[in-house]
């Protein structure tokens, strides 16, 4: 498991492929990015109760390069808008 802050660097890498999985909010804003393990999964969710976000759904969307771009949004409205 490794989830990756949002910054220039990790970004960078993502695009070069050497990080699986970008994560977004239903708004766009890149949150987070990760290996797309299940852990990874798990820890998303144990930030968003956290936050108090309820009914997390992540939904998940392949690319050509392999890679995954995770879209979260919680049922609640809560603002997931801020990255890790």
């Amino acid at each position: 498991m490794a989830i990756h802050i949002a910054e220039t660097n990790t970004h960078n890498n993502f695009a070069k492929g050497r990080i699986r999985v970008q994560v977004i909010s239903n708004h766009g804003v890149v949150l987070c990015y990760c290996d797309g393990e299940e852990a990874d999964t798990e820890a998303l969710y144990q930030m968003a109760d956290d936050e108090g976000a309820e009914g997390l759904e992540i939904k998940k969307k392949s690319l050509k390069s392999g890679q995954e771009i995770w879209t979260v949004s919680s049922q609640n409205g809560a603002a997931i808008d801020e990255a890790v």
